[in-house]
């Protein structure tokens, strides 16, 4: 097994797999999709496995979805391979005989979103956030679409899929994605006593009623993927998607007519701003929301100190962020009193 999926058997046979990219909030990358499903195939396999857990690493997210730097880099050509690699963790889930139930330690989003509605149940805490955001970073929302049909209605379906919007945990409890609501440090231990709850049903039964959810839920996957998969062949082939995570990844060429602000524009897109925030007071809590959104905290440096030069003392304060060695409100003040510093070098904000 590789770093990015830890797992962790215990005596009662149940196997917590841990999604384990936490600098990335536990983005699904073509690597970590390819360690799951190998994972998810072998607890199958394993007669000693009774049950299995589904979590991430860190407590800030379950996942943050799919890896935007691979995303923001993908190409045409390959669209169906990257996105058949990432559903094969949902087929993968469906497939396997045993309960799994997802340990939601933090964001669940798009992909992350979508492997926990996939999942037998599902096991919160009240900081939790889920929604499907995909269609703010230029990407049709099909797939996760398809997955919500089975667990919402037509209308709240169609208000996340066109808004992108996430859902807080008292929405989440409310439209019954959730089996159980429990304090943060309770989550594990809670999700574990699911499974075992589960494993311990009369096997034939449970195997029998799993596989009716799967034949249901299996029947408009292909043509929810071919959907998707056409969906984004056109947006990339229009250049929407690149465009707009590589402007707040950081990876964008740069662009005489493109300023810094339409950057954090495009960002506040992403995190689902309506308008523009106003320039000292919001954007650095949306450069808070980006890394929450899990980008790359170097990349988030390279880019702040190539916008406002070499001196900006942000880079050191974002990586003791991500280290845990300072805390949000820390990493933001930081940032605050160095823009406005800049700002009064009269610096472009």
């Amino acid at each position: 097994m590789t770093d990015v999926v830890r797992v962790d058997r215990d005596g009662d046979g149940v196997a917590v797999l841990t999604l384990d990219r936490p600098r990335a909030l536990n983005a699904v990358s073509i690597e970590l999709a390819e360690a799951l499903v190998a994972a998810l195939e072998d607890c199958g396999a394993d007669p000693a496995t009774r049950a299995v857990v589904l979590t991430g690493a860190g407590d800030r997210a379950f996942s943050a979805g799919v890896d935007l730097r691979e995303a923001s880099a993908m190409e045409v050509p390959r669209i169906e391979e990257w996105f058949g690699t990432v559903c094969r963790v949902y087929t993968s889930i469906l497939a396997i005989d045993k309960p799994v139930v997802a340990a939601l330690n933090g964001l669940a989003a798009g992909a992350g979103f979508q492997i926990a509605l996939v999942s037998d149940l599902r096991v919160g805490h009240p900081g939790i956030r889920m929604g499907q955001p995909e269609i703010n970073a230029g990407l049709p929302s099909v797939m996760g679409s398809y997955w919500m049909t089975l667990h919402l209605g037509w209308a709240k379906n169609q208000e996340l899929s066109y808004t992108g919007r996430f859902m807080d945990c008292a929405e989440c409890e409310r439209l019954g994605l959730l089996a159980a609501v429990v304090e943060a440090g309770e989550v594990p231990g809670r999700a574990r006593a699911l499974a075992l709850e589960l494993a311990a049903k009369a096997p034939v039964a449970f195997r029998r009623t799993k596989a009716r959810f799967r034949e249901l839920a299996m029947r408009g996957f292909e043509e929810a993927f071919r959907a998707g998969t056409l969906g984004q062949q056109a947006a990339y082939a229009e250049g929407q998607p690149q465009a707009i995570m590589a402007g707040f990844a950081g990876q964008a060429r740069s662009r005489p007519t493109r300023t810094v602000w339409d950057r954090m524009h495009e960002a506040c897109i992403i995190l689902g701003y309506a308008d523009k925030p106003s320039r000292k007071r919001k954007m650095p809590m949306v450069i808070v929301g980006i890394m929450e959104y899990g980008l790359d905290p170097d990349a988030i440096c390279s880019w702040l100190k190539a916008t406002y030069g070499d001196n900006l003392g942000s880079a050191t304060a974002w990586r003791h962020h991500d280290n845990a060695k300072a805390s949000r409100g820390d990493a933001y003040d930081v940032w605050l009193r160095e823009k406005r510093k800049l700002d009064r070098k009269g610096r472009p904000a």
